[in-house]
């Protein structure tokens, strides 16, 4: 396993495996990522039962977004590893920050998940499932918003890995919606076009 750690002002070094950058209105800069503990003084530390266990944490970005400030936000360490998280995508839609996320399946299709927060530093809400069990064969990658002048469309923009043919992966674009309730949906479309000036979408097969 090839291991990244970064440096922060704590003169920790953090484990930094997927990772995402998030550019907020308010002119700050955030830096997510799936960790698996940190070293201090050379030793790692953070983990349960001497076991390496995945988690997502957020940090906050310096002014010039060069480098990381503070950590903001340490999700819980879930000791059940196909309820691990990775792949972070993250996304404001109106007054909501929402981050999605993927488990820890290496290459193979699974749940996706998402949370939300009023604010980058929480608090973060339970995850919830969105899509099928194995996302329509994909994990998240990016969240793309799409503000038109009637609308705002959100497009889960994610990879589909062929593990065997890394080569030949490709990409599943589909729009995010909401139900009755408010809650985020995603379902297969096999075809659909958008108007980027008005922000609209529709199924076209």
């Amino acid at each position: 396993m090839n291991l990244f750690f970064f440096p922060t002002a704590d003169r920790v070094a953090h484990y930094a495996g997927d990772n995402a950058l998030y550019a907020d209105e308010n002119g700050k800069g955030y830096y997510v990522l799936s960790s698996i503990g940190e070293l201090k003084d050379g030793e790692m530390g953070a983990l349960t039962e001497g076991q390496i266990m995945r988690r997502l944490k957020i940090f906050e970005m310096t002014p010039d977004f060069r480098n990381i400030q503070k950590l903001v936000y340490d999700f819980p360490v879930e000791t059940v590893h196909k309820e691990q998280r990775e792949a972070p995508g993250i996304v404001k839609m109106g007054d909501t920050y929402v981050l999605f996320s993927s488990g820890t399946m290496a290459w193979r299709p699974n749940q996706q998940k998402y949370s939300t927060a009023p604010a980058m530093t929480g608090p973060w809400s339970p995850w919830k499932n969105i899509g099928d069990e194995t996302a329509y064969g994909s994990q998240t990658a990016f969240i793309i918003p799409v503000v038109g002048n009637q609308q705002t469309t959100y497009i889960y923009a994610a990879d589909r890995h062929e593990a065997d043919n890394l080569i030949d992966s490709r990409y599943v674009w589909l729009p995010i919606q909401k139900d009755k309730n408010g809650e985020l949906r995603l379902q297969w479309i096999d075809q659909w076009t958008m108007d980027t000036e008005t922000g609209e979408w529709l199924i076209t097969r």
